[in-house]
C-alpha cells in the first residue's frame, strides 16, 4: 500500500463510514477515499468512468483527465485528510505521491434537524433525527465537520441484533 494511503488510513481508518476503494481510470490504478455518509460512491464512480472513457476515446493523456476531474496535488497528506472531512473525494494515483481532490456526487443531506413530531419535550434540546441512520450520520458530519469526530458502530441484542452508531 502506498505511503500516502497508509497515512490517511491511520488518521481516518477508525471511522466506520470511511471508504477506501480501488478502481481504474484511463488504465491507471487509483484508490478512492471518502466518507460513505457524505459521498454517493456509486454515482461518483459512474461519472468518473464516463469521463475516463471519453478521454480515452479522444486519445487524450491521463494527466489531462486528472486535471479535468479535480485539483491535482502532490503529497500533501493534511490537505487530503481535510478535504475528506468536508465531503470531497480523494483519488490517489497508485505508485505516485499525487492525488486528486474531486467534488463528488454527494449524498442528499439537505433536510434540517427538526423538532420531534410525536414526542413532547419537557426538558432538553428540541432536535430530532427522522431519516435513516446513514443520512443522520451524514447530517452530523456536515454540521460538526471536525477531525475529532470518530464513528464507531456497536451491535446489541440477543434475539434480534441491532446496530447503533456512536460518535467518539
Amino acid at each position: 500500500m502506498d505511503r500516502l494511503v497508509e497515512e490517511i488510513q491511520s488518521v481516518l481508518g477508525n471511522n466506520e463510514d470511511f471508504v477506501q476503494s480501488r478502481d481504474y481510470l484511463a488504465d491507471t490504478s487509483v484508490i478512492l477515499l471518502g466518507f460513505s455518509t457524505l459521498v454517493d460512491f456509486t454515482k461518483t464512480k459512474m461519472t468518473l468512468q464516463k469521463h475516463s472513457e471519453s478521454f480515452i476515446s479522444q486519445d487524450r493523456s491521463s494527466d489531462d483527465l486528472w486535471c479535468a476531474i479535480g485539483k491535482l496535488i502532490e503529497g500533501d497528506v493534511k490537505k487530503a485528510i481535510s478535504s475528506i472531512y468536508v465531503g470531497k473525494l480523494v483519488i490517489i494515483i497508485e505508485n505516485t505521491s499525487r492525488f486528486i481532490i474531486m467534488d463528488p456526487v454527494s449524498k442528499i443531506l439537505d433536510r434540517s434537524i427538526e423538532s420531534p413530531s410525536n414526542e413532547n419535550v419537557i426538558q432538553g434540546p428540541l432536535n430530532s433525527f427522522t431519516e435513516n441512520i446513514d443520512i443522520n450520520i451524514g447530517i452530523v458530519r456536515k454540521q460538526v465537520n471536525s477531525n475529532e469526530l470518530h464513528l464507531k458502530t456497536y451491535s446489541t441484542g440477543h434475539n434480534v441484533k441491532k446496530n447503533f452508531p456512536c460518535f467518539i
